[in-house]
């Protein structure tokens, strides 16, 4: 899933380094025309009346006003929740007024005011425990959609975490800070560990991604077999990507189901922008070894077989038996170390529940190949945040 975040002034990079934290992939929006590109958006902290005048410059206001028409989520913090405010008081200035909520900008009080507490934040209907930081005391803000929560010893500030029932923007009130939980992040990005093991056991290739010496990539498709922790395969010992492997570990491996296009009048009646195309992808980065020992490639085989072959039909492997000892000779078992993994589920995600269930519709009446795969698919994303 790609996020943006718009790059224009503020606390952008620490927004990018929380995404890729929280497994998605981060992109910095400088050009209005960028907003295509992304699945979501988020404004970050910086200081409101400089990021409106850029914006203004760059004619972002109505890009960004198309942008949630569209139905793509917005996250707004510190600066970003001014800009999207319906209101801005104290001093009163412009603003988007995407979400039904009065803010005032210089409402603080003293720095000795500022604290942290624990609280819970509610998304999706579920709570979250959240550690809270506040640089300086509050007064709340209006707001149609909840009141000021509480905490011991006082208020906890309306302005904290704001939600607005159309499910597509978040508000928070400070900046993002390292080493902070980032769970508003992973609400973009998040997919079940257990759900994702599940998914990619299910695939019969993945996709395995090295460069050459001189920078040249190379792409090969591949039976493997996946324990949670590493990938393993076969190659020909004189296949290019072996040579890859020998001289640069790091490589990619990649496993995805394609689900289908859809019309973008399916989602909006005028946004070309709504189109679409629905898929589940893992990127795995990884570090591979390498081994030419027959015996070593004979036991990988027997783990493959045991996968793809269970019911038998063949003689047993052994690097002694001359069926076997040539074409053993010739293979390297390649076993892939994951040091990193992304999904990339994109499901409508972004979309509110009740339009997810639109598309789920037309998906079932248009029947193309794969649509009756793509309509449970994002039924799932609906069911996972009823759950």
């Amino acid at each position: 899933m790609r996020i943006g975040v718009l790059a224009l002034q503020g606390d952008f990079a620490l927004h990018a380094a929380a995404l890729a934290k929280g497994g998605a992939r981060a992109v910095e929006v400088r050009r209005p025309e960028e907003l295509a590109d992304v699945d979501g958006l988020i404004i970050p902290g910086g200081e409101s009346t400089t990021l409106l005048k850029l914006m203004d410059e760059w004619a972002f206001v109505p890009a960004l006003e198309k942008f949630h028409a569209a139905g793509r989520p917005i996250f707004g913090t510190c600066a970003g929740l001014i800009v999207l405010a319906r209101e801005v008081e104290n001093p009163r200035q412009f603003s988007l007024g995407l979400i039904d909520v009065t803010v005032e900008r210089n409402a603080y009080g003293r720095q000795r005011e500022s604290f942290e507490a624990p609280g819970t934040v509610t998304l999706d209907g579920r709570p979250h425990p959240l550690e809270m930081v506040f640089i300086r005391r509050r007064a709340p803000g209006r707001a149609r959609d909840g009141a000021p929560g509480e905490r011991a010893g006082g208020d906890v500030p309306s302005r904290a975490h704001r939600r607005s029932g159309g499910a597509r923007l978040l508000l928070r009130s400070r900046r993002a800070r390292q080493g902070r939980g980032v769970i508003f992040h992973d609400y973009y990005a998040n997919i079940p560990g257990a759900e994702i093991d599940r998914f990619v056991e299910s695939r019969e290739l993945c996709r395995l991604v090295t460069v050459g010496e001189d920078g040249t990539p190379h792409l090969g498709l591949y039976p493997f077999v996946y324990d949670g922790a590493a990938l393993d395969l076969h190659l020909v010992r004189a296949d290019e990507q072996v040579q890859d492997l020998k001289s640069r570990r790091r490589c990619l491996a990649e496993v995805d189901e394609v689900l289908g296009v859809i019309p973008s009048y399916w989602v909006h009646p005028r946004y070309a922008g709504s189109a679409t195309a629905y898929h589940r992808t893992v990127i795995f980065e990884c570090n591979a070894t390498v081994v030419e020992d027959p015996d070593a490639v004979a036991a990988q085989q027997r783990r493959l077989l045991a996968r793809y072959q269970p019911e038998g039909g063949y003689q047993p492997l052994d690097p002694a038996d001359p069926l076997y000892r040539g074409a053993l000779g010739q293979l390297a078992a390649v076993r892939l170390e994951v040091t990193r993994r992304r999904a990339k589920w994109k499901l409508g995600q972004n979309r509110p529940a009740e339009a997810r269930r639109r598309v789920i519709a037309e998906l079932r009446k248009r029947g193309r190949q794969n649509d009756q795969l793509a309509a449970t698919a994002l039924e799932w994303t609906i069911d996972v945040q009823k759950a």
